[in-house]
């Protein structure tokens, strides 16, 4: 679904949403060098709780790098660009990496300590390099020179808490505005339910009983379908989804399966992350996948049905039940009523898990996952952070 934000928000939105950037995908990372002074434009009077970082006299050159795509081109001299450096006296030196090759070249960087000067990242990519040798801490620069990316940040504390290691913080979280969040959903065939009389399930138990009677008076069904994802098999993408709502966890939507989640309530209600299958909580989800093969309510291709193959199984009148994104709901019914008009995909409330809570995980800071990150070698931090300070005021945004 489609948010339309607050002004107060619109404020807060990302530290760099203007700032489309990327990075070469040859040679060794360059060194920020000042560039000759450039003339300054006075900023637009701002709302009184984000005035505008006051401009520095010197103008400096900083190395931003991000992926690529291959559709959006990222020009350095783009009219947005062009004004951030009139502005703020800040040249942006955009360097590109396809985005096929980002990953291993970002992790090339983290690995040797060469982080260019500002790199956007995704919280799981850094979170294993998030040490002074390799990023510089934010916290400290923030509340010196980000009036603005503080009031940013203590608006989503909880999930700032997430993101720190040894009490600070080595990323600038990102979000974005007018965002459709499109979070894996419980999806069911409500026109098969509604003919077995029963209502949306609000727990595991009743999900089950409710895949139990569809199936039992549509036995041509294959009962709960789920995909294969690249590098996951179905079970294990399947496990990744659901077994944080039951009351465990593996990894998560914006992280993968093959890392720890984290837990609200561990660590005395501080929270804490978890490797998901060492605690006994997780046996709970296998024995709750168990029970549906066995009964065969869950799909027998589970393991290797491709998404295409997905697709054509809910889109037939075989699937009954999905836990996935839930906008292909109307990819499905736009196809299964050319089979029966009155068939209906619909996605239906988070069911509670064996806590008893309604919990879903769709991880990444307000709906991201990623934020801009400052590399140890920078010569500049403060002005990094007063560009993305200054970005989140009216005129930046």
């Amino acid at each position: 679904m489609e948010s339309t934000i607050s002004r107060r928000r619109f404020l807060r939105a990302s530290a760099m949403t203007a700032v489309g950037v990327a990075l070469s995908a040859c040679g060794a990372t360059p060194t920020p060098t000042k560039v000759p002074p450039t003339a300054t434009k006075a900023a637009a009077p701002a709302a009184p709780t984000a005035a505008p970082t006051p401009v520095p006299k010197a103008a400096v050159e900083l190395v931003v790098s991000r992926g690529q795509h291959p559709s959006q081109p990222i020009l350095q001299d783009a009219p947005a660009h062009l004004e951030v450096t009139k502005v703020t006296g800040v040249k942006l030196n955009f360097q590109v990496v396809p985005d096929a090759d980002w990953q291993s070249k970002q992790t090339l960087w983290m690995s040797t300590k060469q982080v260019p000067d500002l790199m956007y990242s995704s919280f799981t990519a850094m979170r294993d390099y998030a040490n002074p040798g390799v990023f510089k801490a934010v916290l400290p620069l923030i509340d010196k020179y980000g009036p603005n990316l503080k009031r940013y940040l203590e608006a989503y504390a909880n999930d700032v808490k997430r993101m720190k290691f040894g009490g600070d913080l080595f990323i600038v979280p990102a979000t974005s505005m007018r965002t459709k969040r499109l979070a894996p959903s419980p999806c069911i065939r409500k026109d098969l339910l509604d003919k077995v009389g029963l209502p949306f399930p609000t727990t595991f138990d009743e999900l089950y009983n409710a895949l139990k009677e569809i199936k039992k008076a549509n036995p041509g069904t294959v009962g709960w379908t789920c995909r294969t994802t690249s590098g996951q098999s179905g079970i294990k993408r399947e496990l990744m989804i659901v077994a944080y709502p039951f009351g465990s966890g593996l990894g998560g939507w914006a992280r993968g399966a093959h890392v720890p989640y984290w837990e609200p309530t561990a660590n005395g209600g501080k929270g804490q992350w978890l490797y998901g299958p060492l605690y006994p909580e997780f046996k709970d989800v296998l024995a709750y996948f168990n029970k549906l093969y066995k009964e065969g309510l869950l799909d027998p291709d589970v393991a290797n049905l491709t998404p295409d193959q997905w697709h054509e199984k809910n889109s037939s009148g075989k699937g009954i039940f999905s836990w996935d994104n839930f906008s292909f709901c109307v990819r499905w019914n736009q196809a299964v009523r050319g089979v029966d008009p009155k068939a209906t995909w619909t996605p239906f409330p988070i069911i509670k898990g064996s806590k008893g809570a309604r919990q879903n995980d769709y991880t990444g800071f307000a709906g991201s996952g990623g934020g801009w990150t400052i590399g140890a070698g920078c010569k500049y931090p403060e002005r990094a952070i007063e560009l993305m300070d200054w970005m989140v005021t009216p005129l930046g945004v």
